[in-house]
This record gives C-alpha cells, sequence and structure tokens, in this order.
C-alpha cells in the first residue's frame, strides 16, 4: 500500500488474462479524457463513447464509428432544423416512450454523460460508465463513497442497521447452538457414563 512506484500495464501484462488487460487498458484511455466533452452515440445499434476533444461549441456531431449526424448538446439523433429544445416532434417516439419507462421505473440520469442508471442493489453511490461517481438519490456527484443527502444517510443508517442485526441474530443462533451441544453432552454424561 506504501509502494510510491507506478504500475506499468505493460510489465504486467504477461502475468494477467487478456480480458483483464484490455478492461484496465480501456480504463486507462477513458480516466485520459474525463476533461473533455463526451456523450453517447445516440444510434441503438451503435453507443459508442464519443470525445469532443477540440472542444467545439458546434451541435450537430457525426459519430466516428456509425457515422450517424446527432446533437452532441441534447444526445438525440439529428434532423434537419434542429433546436436544442427537445420538443417532442425532434425526439423518436421509442426515445419518449422509454424516457417515460425510465421515469416510472424511478431510474436516474447521470449528471455528467445523462446516461439513465437502475440502480439494482448496495448502497446508493453509482459509478456510470463514463466514471462519474454521483449519489443515486440526490443526483450530486461524489467524490468518495458518501454523500450528505438525507436520503443517503437514512438508507446507509438502515443497512448498518440490518447488517447489525444479522450479526446479533448470527451470535443468538450460535449460542443456542452451543447450548444445546452442552445439554446433549450432559445427557449423554449422565445417561450412559455415570450409570
Amino acid at each position: 500500500m506504501n509502494c510510491g512506484k507506478l504500475l506499468d500495464p505493460f510489465s504486467c501484462q504477461p502475468i494477467i488474462p487478456k480480458r483483464l488487460f484490455d478492461r484496465w487498458m480501456n480504463l486507462l484511455c477513458i480516466s485520459k479524457i474525463l476533461g473533455f466533452g463526451k456523450c453517447y452515440c445516440p444510434n441503438r445499434s451503435c453507443s459508442v463513447l464519443i470525445i469532443n476533444e477540440g472542444r467545439r461549441k458546434d451541435k450537430r456531431s457525426k459519430c466516428p464509428k456509425c457515422k450517424q449526424p446527432f446533437c452532441f448538446n441534447c444526445k438525440i439523433p439529428w434532423k434537419s432544423g434542429h433546436l436544442c429544445s427537445q420538443k417532442e416532434d425532434d425526439i423518436d417516439m421509442n426515445d419518449i416512450l422509454f424516457v417515460e419507462t425510465a421515469q416510472e421505473k424511478g431510474w436516474v440520469r447521470c449528471p455528467e454523460c445523462n446516461f439513465w442508471i437502475e440502480r439494482s442493489y448496495g448502497l446508493p453511490i453509482i459509478t456510470c460508465r463514463c466514471q462519474t461517481k454521483f449519489c443515486y438519490h440526490c443526483g450530486r456527484r461524489c467524490s468518495r463513497h458518501t454523500c450528505s443527502c438525507n436520503e443517503y444517510v437514512r438508507e446507509r443508517n438502515r443497512v448498518v442497521s440490518a447488517e447489525m442485526n444479522m450479526a446479533r441474530t448470527d451470535k443468538v443462533i450460535f449460542a443456542c447452538v452451543v447450548l444445546f451441544i452442552i445439554a446433549v453432552l450432559i445427557f449423554f454424561v449422565q445417561h450412559y457414563i455415570l450409570r
């Protein structure tokens, strides 16, 4: 833990699985581009991460992979005469239905890339695929594994309380098992050894 040396991925490549090495390299690449504007291609068959390396103000962009035009600000497919107002006629009906479903299910959008996130378990600090950490309850970015919002504190206290109750239950079960074993031993000694 106190080692000050950098871990070079290429020196580790021969001793780790290829899949892990590829994931490590992808995470290194993503960490290098965190300062740039980014979004995911809105084309459902593509969804590649797109970086605004030039920090241009243009809203009309073209996906480098599928070559489909889209609005970088709204993150929707481009249509002629597009304005960044996201009027219903600018958005595909499937997108509207998806957003309605996401809202009904209580999904939350990442504050950085606007990607919809569904939380299935665990504490509410989420790490999006763009590497942004945020609180699932209040939607604010978090630099650590905690948030100061009331919902997060309540949920964390519920989880800690449940874990403590589980530990108490485990201790009670263990004590009951020990007492049962002692009772069986006493019975065995009284009926078979002392006769």
